[in-house]
């Protein structure tokens, strides 16, 4: 028997039906700029009664997966994380265009989101595990001039081994988001949001996490999991700036409260008209919570501020997400 190799292992990915949250369907989509590393995740009880020095009880609990993904962000793929962890797109196309679509985030700040759930898959020929309800819990985007990652958190129903994986899933076209790419802007209104660029972000990190939580019940007919829950989310925007006279303005910021309207984008190559590129467009409201220490980064005087994404009522929202690509549909 073949040994299974690290490196042959593909990730796949199905999209389940938002109405049947864990029913497992074919992961016909393989990823091949995101990871999924995944494990069971079971509880134990152990017991040992007097005058017995080992346990004599060690009964299985809570069974679940949990995974972790890690990868680079991309026009395309980033649309599959994206639709867990912020709630399903509202696709439309541009204005002139054909091909194109615009994919639209808008996670809500005051009602529950309907997210997608996926079918995980991964494996080999030789040995293969897969799960069902794989939910995003969270996502984190770091990015400087050298390069941009993704991680984020992944949980899902009870582990099946020893599956046959989808040997006919199909790449998602994979259009990277470049370093180059990406510009930073921070404006006083959010009808101004990305009129005035950032131009002295030396590293950025964007992360949304503990978005929901799995539910239990005491019910012998299911075997994981039962639901979903969302809970009170983390959603921060680290910038590192250069400690001039534009970094530290947000130290103004701080001591008066104010909301800052932050756009992080990258704009990629023309898809078609002459003026519709590959976009990535996250947009939101945000007020400094932290300050760093002053610190070198590249010979610059530097320092971190920390904000936190927040309901602007004016706005009507916390966050907005927009990716421009060719998918029409996960």
């Amino acid at each position: 028997m073949p040994e299974r190799s690290a490196i042959t292992q593909l990730t796949n990915w199905g999209v389940e039906a938002t109405a049947t949250p864990g029913t497992a369907v074919v992961s016909g989509k393989q990823m091949t700029a995101l990871m999924v590393e995944m494990g069971p995740s079971i509880t134990f009880d152990s017991f040992a009664p007097a005058g017995y020095k080992y346990d004599t009880i060690v009964t299985p609990g809570k069974d679940m997966v949990n995974a972790r993904l890690t990868g680079r962000p991309t026009f395309t793929e980033s649309v599959y994380p994206l639709s867990g962890v912020l709630g399903t797109a509202v696709i439309t196309t541009p204005s002139g265009g054909t091909a194109s679509r615009d994919w639209t985030f808008s996670p809500l700040s005051n009602a529950a989101d309907v997210v997608n759930t996926f079918t995980v898959e991964v494996g080999s020929s030789v040995r293969a595990q897969k799960f069902s309800y794989g939910l995003v819990t969270g996502l984190t985007f770091t990015g400087d001039r050298d390069t941009v990652t993704l991680s984020g958190d992944m949980i899902g129903y009870a582990m099946s081994d020893g599956i046959t994986i989808t040997g006919t899933a199909a790449a998602v076209s994979l259009i990277p988001m470049l370093a180059k790419q990406f510009t930073i802007y921070s404006n006083a209104t959010s009808g101004s949001l990305g009129s005035t660029a950032l131009t002295r972000v030396l590293s950025w990190e964007l992360a949304i996490t503990n978005r929901f939580l799995p539910l239990w019940t005491v019910n012998q007919s299911q075997t994981s999991f039962v639901t979903h829950v969302e809970v009170k989310p983390t959603a921060t925007l680290r910038l590192t700036v250069e400690a001039d006279a534009g970094g530290m303005a947000y130290l103004a910021d701080a001591r008066a409260g104010t909301t800052r309207f932050i756009r992080v984008e990258a704009i990629g190559d023309i898809i078609e008209a002459g003026t519709i590129p590959y976009k990535s467009r996250f947009d939101l409201a945000a007020k400094v919570n932290a300050i760093s220490d002053f610190k070198d980064d590249q010979g610059v005087y530097a320092v971190d501020f920390t904000f936190d994404v927040v309901h602007d009522s004016g706005w009507g929202k916390a966050l907005q997400v927009v990716l421009t690509n060719t998918l029409t549909a996960l």
